[in-house]
């Protein structure tokens, strides 16, 4: 049995097959999606929590927005993005990072889907300072709607039915 793991980049990319053919594959993000996105915060009891300063990264590493939760915990921000070329939907993704200094560690977001057909929720968990490894993140992932996933892997690795 052998696996293959894949990595896949969100920067624009010209590669070229060769230097002695004017073949080439050509990735952009010309192409943007907007959509509102929903936080709502949580300690990691469970609890929902305010004043959560959230920084959305868009897939080229550029900031989109900030925001904060408020009493009930929530955020709501609209954010514009590139569309996502590994996917064969109209979507983007962005990265959220959740911190507030004076009480949680940070938390690091990947795979926030910015795509329509519905409000996702974002939950995102804080984890309380306790005074050791304080600088440690902790590590998420967006909720994405499952046909999302789905088509990431079924353009680059097509299901055969076995």
């Amino acid at each position: 049995m052998s696996i293959s793991i894949i990595f896949f980049g969100c920067r624009d990319v010209d590669i070229h097959k060769s230097s002695s053919t004017s073949d080439k594959i050509v990735l952009t993000s010309e192409e943007t999606v907007t959509y509102p996105l929903h936080f709502i915060s949580y300690d990691d009891a469970g609890a929902i929590i305010q004043d959560i300063n959230l920084t959305i990264i868009d897939s080229n590493g550029k900031i989109v927005g900030t925001t904060k939760t408020g009493k009930d915990g929530v955020a709501d921000i609209s954010a514009t993005v590139p569309i996502d070329q590994r996917y064969n939907s109209k979507i983007g993704t962005v990265t959220v990072i959740g911190y507030n200094n004076d009480k949680y560690r940070r938390t690091v977001m990947y795979e926030v889907t910015v795509a329509g057909g519905g409000q996702v929720n974002q939950n995102i968990t804080m984890i309380p300072k306790t005074g050791e490894r304080d600088d440690e993140v902790n590590i998420q992932y967006g909720n994405m709607y499952h046909l999302f996933p789905k088509s990431l892997a079924d353009k680059y690795i097509p299901w055969n039915g076995k």
